[in-house]
Order: structure tokens, then sequence, then C-alpha cells
């Protein structure tokens, strides 16, 4: 319950800064622990897009954006011929429900099919 505020706050200030323009990079600390595995994006995605944002700027702030603050942005976070890519195929379109991404048909990573 004392982290609720703080969340609570947290989002706020994220949600004024995206509707000021600023570009965010969502990541997670994943593989830290076990109760933290190395799968937890795609959740802690969904999440963030019930915290006021949408699907779009969730999904770049995951993809694009973060690859441009890593400064890999040349050659990773878009879907472009020579570009470094892992590919989740999905049921349906992540822009209209983002949940499709819990739920992977598919995962490519290097050309090869991974799952």
């Amino acid at each position: 319950p004392a982290l609720v505020p703080m969340l609570e706050q947290r989002w706020t200030r994220v949600r004024t800064l995206v509707s000021a323009g600023v570009n965010c990079a969502f990541s997670t600390d994943a593989g830290i622990s076990a109760t933290k595995p190395h799968d937890v994006l795609p959740a802690e995605l969904t999440y963030a897009a019930t915290q006021g944002l949408s699907n779009a700027v969730v999904l770049a702030a995951a993809t694009s954006q973060a690859a441009a603050s890593c400064h890999v942005g040349d050659r990773k976070g878009h879907l472009k011929p020579g570009y470094d890519a892992d590919i989740l195929a999905i049921p349906g379109n992540p822009l209209h429900t983002i949940e499709a991404i819990l739920e992977p048909r598919a995962i490519f990573r290097l050309g090869q099919r991974i799952r």
C-alpha cells in the first residue's frame, strides 16, 4: 500500500512528459531474480497501457525509442532491411489490443524461429 502513491506520481510524471512530446523508453530489470524472469516485458507493457498511455506510445517506447536511447537506433528498434530485429508473431493488432503481445504464436530471433 505504501507504494501506491509513489506509483501514481510516477505515472502522472510519465503522462506529463509524453503529453509534452518527450520520447520515453520503457524497459524492465528482467532477469535480476527468479521473481522477475526475462519474459516480463509484455506484461509490463500491457500494464503501462492501463496508465493512460496509448498503445502506440507504449510500443514505441519499448522498441524504437528504447533503441535510440541506447544509441543503437541505427540498427535496432524498427523492422527495416539491414536492421537487427526479433519478431513476435501475435494474434491481432497490438495498436488496437495490446494484450495480444501476451499471446505470441511465434518468436523469431536473428532470422530463426525460437518458439
